[in-house]
């Protein structure tokens, strides 16, 4: 936005707002919409608001918080789904007593060219101070949103400071800014039924993953607002009107799809209902994740919408089934999506034999490209990508350092370089995060090298209950904010005892991809252990499980004591609590509590964890100790020499896996045998598998 100066009115009149509206006029002119923060007395607010309501004479309103003048829409978290993707001509934010501030980045998107994006707060140093009762959502007890005083409106204040928005203070002139004499260039202008010619390009690529070369899927990214969804939608109803059938739709939920739904029925002028699961005959059927994944249907083409929300793997999945893949999503943005997906993803693409091909949609549907309050939006919440990955020299041993959440606000370079680390490490980072970041009290350990944050930990500390809210937790009578490790424990292990206990839980940790495989995620976490000894006795983590995580945290001395039977719908994995002692005396009790948990997961495996992967129960199972009697093993040994069937010795292998998988290397014929003796999945050993069985009974009992 270089270029543009601030440009005090010389009057003003809260009943004559013409300036505004030569200001709109001008915006709309450049394709903009125009960012407006109007702080002041309640009173001042009010007779603000109710000029440019009346000035907006009948256009459509949207507004964020409380006291929603009459004729507008009230966006509400519950209904995020179906606002999101509409479009109105003024956006009212009444930050004047609690604020939310995933709304406020994801409604952004909703204000068209010319509108007005108007934040309504008290003056700075009240707002700046004041609690703020959303932050409810991020706070743990018992921290009270009510009482707490709200940092996120210090730093949203600091960069719409920074920003080119229009300020409207009382008592002060409004200054908007201003025209330069640089020439503006009009929307981008294409041909119907497209906004844009990204968009015409896009649906183009989509036809030629059917009819070019099978397994080279398209990877179509773009930011929010630039036609994606709709894209999907057109290029479905021309395929649907060339007789082109079995299309199937997928997405994190059906809400998320509804754009695609609402422009094939628009475009074959079909009946649209919200909840719309198939359209034109069954022509295009959405189908849910996990049915899509379990039923597998035949399909011409598959179209996946905000693909940056579906966890990694499942994706390969769905790129191993499907020869003809579209997937759709945000690069980043106000959902969350962080950088993650990009880089994994992309990655896993890249190493395909036939490769992708990708399509990035750059320009918006509703205003132009540089428009002012898209980059307020991406700078106030720390959105941008960097260009440019920074230079790392690790020729000297990275420096450790330890950060307070609060010190936060005065360190906006570093509170940057974590968030941008954060977005690059993890698939799913979003506004959600970063308001925690500020608002929660919380550790944060980095390794650097100079200046360069190479590798960060977030630690919460939870616990220190007194004795009856343990007990009511173990016994499931309370549940309070935060305290995940803690509450597990008292709750799940029926240790109400250890969550009297302060400790620590690491929440991220993460590592700048250039930088990973050199053993600092490790290094960070045992310098971050070492300084937490003073602090706390215990500290843990929760995580999606793979193998390759669990094992990494027992290396570094972790131990399982509980999985969620359920996966999580973020990661697709089940999540796994792991704790640590840190004196050596207290060592030996998490070391029994991990052992219970090891045995009865054994004991599941045949019941609620039938799903989880062999590699997590060989790992994670260590079975009661079970002895064979000698007439057993005589038994066995027959069998392994041919003189036995194996009906006829089949109930005494799960007993002889439980002993004798502690000498076996976890292949993939002994993940089969997890998975047909302990989990009772169908499994039918083939004469080679038989053979290997034979072989391992002879090694272990021979």
């Amino acid at each position: 936005m270089a270029g543009y100066r601030l440009c005090p009115f010389a009057a003003y009149s809260l009943m004559d707002l013409q300036w505004l509206l030569d200001a709109q006029q001008g915006y709309e002119q450049a394709g903009w919409r125009l960012p407006l923060w109007c702080s002041g007395s309640p009173e001042f607010l009010s007779s603000v608001c109710a000029a440019v309501v009346q000035q907006a004479n009948g256009k459509s309103l949207y507004w964020l918080g409380t006291d929603a003048p009459e004729g507008s829409i009230q966006l509400k978290a519950q209904q995020k789904q179906l606002w999101l993707g509409t479009e109105c001509d003024l956006l009212i934010i009444n930050a004047q007593q609690e604020t939310d501030w995933d709304l406020v980045a994801a409604s952004a998107g909703c204000l068209r060219a010319g509108g007005l994006w108007l934040l309504l707060t008290p003056l700075e140093p009240q707002w700046t101070t004041q609690p703020n009762p959303a932050n409810k959502r991020v706070l743990s007890y018992p921290l009270d949103a009510k009482v707490q005083n709200g940092r996120f409106q210090k730093f949203f204040m600091q960069r719409l400071s920074a920003e080119f928005c229009g300020r409207w203070q009382e008592h002060q002139l409004p200054q908007l800014p201003t025209f330069t004499d640089q020439p503006r260039v009009s929307l981008q202008s294409a041909t119907f039924p497209y906004k844009t010619t990204d968009q015409q390009l896009a649906v183009e690529a989509i036809h030629k993953v059917l009819s070019g070369h099978r397994r080279r899927p398209l990877l179509l990214t773009a930011h929010r607002g630039r036609g994606k969804s709709t894209a999907l939608g057109l290029a479905a109803a021309q395929l649907i009107q060339q007789g082109k059938t079995q299309l199937l739709l997928t997405g994190p939920s059906p809400q998320s799809v509804q754009r695609v739904f609402k422009t094939v029925a628009e475009r074959l002028n079909l009946p649209y209902q919200s909840r719309q699961q198939q359209i034109a005959q069954g022509a295009l059927q959405f189908y849910p994740l996990d049915a899509l994944l379990q039923h597998q249907p035949k399909a011409s083409l598959l179209l996946v919408d905000e693909a940056a929300a579906i966890p990694t793997p499942l994706l390969e999945q769905l790129n191993q089934l499907y020869s003809r893949v579209v997937f759709s999503s945000t690069e980043h943005g106000y959902e969350g999506t962080g950088r993650g997906f990009a880089l994994k993803f992309r990655q896993y693409l890249q190493a395909q034999p036939a490769g992708f091909r990708e399509v990035k949609l750059h320009q918006p549907i509703r205003y132009q490209q540089d428009d002012p309050l898209e980059q307020l939006i991406f700078n106030a919440f720390l959105l941008h990508s960097p260009s440019v990955q920074p230079e790392l020299c690790l020729d000297q041993q990275p420096s450790f350092h330890c950060y307070k959440s609060e010190e936060l606000l005065t360190r906006p370079d570093l509170l940057q370089q974590l968030f941008q680390l954060l977005s690059l490490a993890h698939y799913q980072t979003d506004i959600h995060d970063l308001w925690s970041l500020l608002e929660q009290p919380q550790l944060i350990y980095s390794l650097q090298s100079g200046p360069v944050v190479i590798a960060c930990a977030l630690v919460s500390i939870e616990g220190g209950f007194s004795h009856e809210l343990a007990t009511q937790i173990a016994h499931g009578q309370r549940r309070v904010q935060g305290h995940l490790l803690a509450q597990s424990l008292a709750y799940h292990c029926l240790r109400p005892d250890l969550a009297q206990q302060q400790m620590a839980r690491v929440q991220r940790i993460v590592v700048h991809p250039s930088s990973q495989q050199q053993g600092l995620g490790s290094s960070l976490l045992a310098q971050a252990s070492e300084d937490l000894a003073s602090k706390v006795l215990y500290v843990g983590t929760s995580f999606g499980a793979t193998p390759q995580l669990v094992g990494f945290w027992q290396k570094a001395g972790f131990h399982p004591v509980k999985l969620s039977v359920f996966s999580q719908q973020a990661s697709a994995e089940q999540s796994l609590l792991m704790l640590k002692a840190l004196p050596p005396a207290l060592q030996a009790d998490v070391l029994a509590l991990s052992q219970e948990f090891s045995q009865l997961l054994y004991w599941q495996l045949a019941d609620q964890q039938r799903e989880l992967p062999a590699e997590l129960a060989a790992i994670l199972c260590k079975p009661a100790a079970v002895l064979l009697t000698a007439a057993q093993q005589q038994q066995l040994l027959l069998f392994a020499d041919g003189l036995r069937s194996l009906p006829l010795v089949e109930a005494l292998l799960p007993l002889w896996l439980a002993l004798s998988i502690q000498h076996f290397q976890p292949n993939e014929f002994v993940l089969v045998l997890i998975r047909r003796y302990w989990q009772k999945h169908p499994l039918k050993l083939s004469p080679d598998q038989l053979q290997q069985l034979k072989s391992l009974i002879k090694q272990s009992l021979g």
